[in-house]
Parts: structure tokens; sequence; C-alpha cells
């Protein structure tokens, strides 16, 4: 994979951002470009959880650089924590960490993919620096009807289900609960089932919500 995609040495980078609001498939599309590169080829890390002694001592440590960077949610780490990423992203491509023992100096020639929930609070960490270093910005909407019925398909074929649950459920989601989180979808289809087609699951679920509470 690495010959296939990366035939210029790494001289030529364009950094991407995928941005949206949750649900948008920004991580799964991201799990699909792992799953294309082969996981020895990508480094990921999350952005919520990741310091930058780690991320540092991660990529000062490991044996060969991986072609391929992932960062999930990284408009929300606090800036000292991927100050580093800065000097990784433009044309240095190199990482130095400078402790008592000395200068730590390493070329980092990899391409980053990352995913924003938030792009204006992105765009104004680091002063702007981070979110120049992507070249590409890319908007992932949540999916239309048409998307989520396809989603539902390959869901309830992956268990042998009952393609008959799935229009009760995107009836019920969309008109009921007027949500297009796929994530929803998934979670009723595949709970509800057959009580979908009778209509019983639905009723169950709206003597649940909260909007029928008592005052």
């Amino acid at each position: 994979p690495d010959d296939c995609l990366f035939r210029f040495d790494y001289k030529k980078r364009f950094h991407t951002v995928l941005y949206g609001s949750p649900g948008g498939g920004k991580s799964e599309i991201l799990r699909s470009v792992k799953k294309m590169v082969g996981e020895e080829s990508a480094m990921e890390f999350d952005a919520t959880s990741t310091s930058a002694a780690g991320a540092i001592a991660q990529l000062l440590d490991c044996a060969v650089i991986p072609p391929v960077l992932i960062i999930e949610e990284i408009e929300k780490t606090p800036d000292a924590s991927f100050m580093w990423l800065l000097s990784a992203l433009d044309g240095r491509a190199e990482i130095r960490k400078v402790n008592a023992r000395g200068v730590f100096h390493r070329k980092l020639p990899l391409v980053c993919f990352a995913t924003v929930n938030d792009l204006e609070l992105f765009k104004s960490r680091h002063a702007g620096a981070m979110s120049s270093r992507f070249s590409h910005h890319i908007f992932c909407p949540r999916p239309s009807e048409t998307v989520l019925r396809m989603i539902l398909q390959r869901e309830v074929d992956s268990m042998n289900g009952n393609r008959d649950w799935i229009e009760p459920t995107l009836r019920y989601c969309l008109d009921i609960e007027q949500t297009t989180d796929p994530r929803r979808f998934i979670s009723v289809c595949l709970t509800g089932r057959d009580q979908l087609i009778s209509g019983k699951f639905q009723n169950d679920l709206r003597a649940c919500s909260h909007k029928n509470e008592s005052r």
C-alpha cells in the first residue's frame, strides 16, 4: 500500500480534516482509510486523551514511521498537547524533543487525517496555525434517507435479520424523533426487530420518552 499511495517520497503532503456533526461518518471514513493502507501503515491518536509526551515518545520509539497519522476530534485537545504537530505537518516534517539528556530529532514523512466536530473551534486553535496545515477541509453531512436505508440494510443483513424492520425504523426516527443520527437508527432497528413491524416497539419508545413525563 505504501508504494501505491505515496509515490512522491512525502515531498508533497496534503493533510485532510473531515468535519461535521457527530453521525456524519467521519470516523467510519478514517477506518476505511486505515483498512486501505493496512493496520501497520497507520498510527492513530485520540486528541481527547493523548498527551504531548505520550505522542512524542511513541513517534520517537517506533521502529518505522507509518505513512498515515489519524487524529480523532483534534479540535478538543489542549493547545500544548499538539504543538509538536505544527512542525510535523508543515514543510519541516520533523519532531524534536529537548531534555536533560540532549536533543532528539526525527523526520516524520507522514500524511495526517483528522476529524473535527466544531470547525470554527478548530480554526481558532493555535491562532489558526493548526488549521492552516490541513489543505483539505471536507464536510461530512448526516446521511440522507436513502443512505440511512442502505446503512440499515447492511446492519440487518450482517445479523441475518428481517429487512421489514427497516421502513418502520425510518418512519419512527425521521418522523417522530426527527433525528438523522445513523447510530440511533441502528439502535432502534436492531433492538426493536419484529416488534417494529407490529408497532409495539414504537409505542413503547413513545411511552418511555421524556416528552410523556408528567409535569
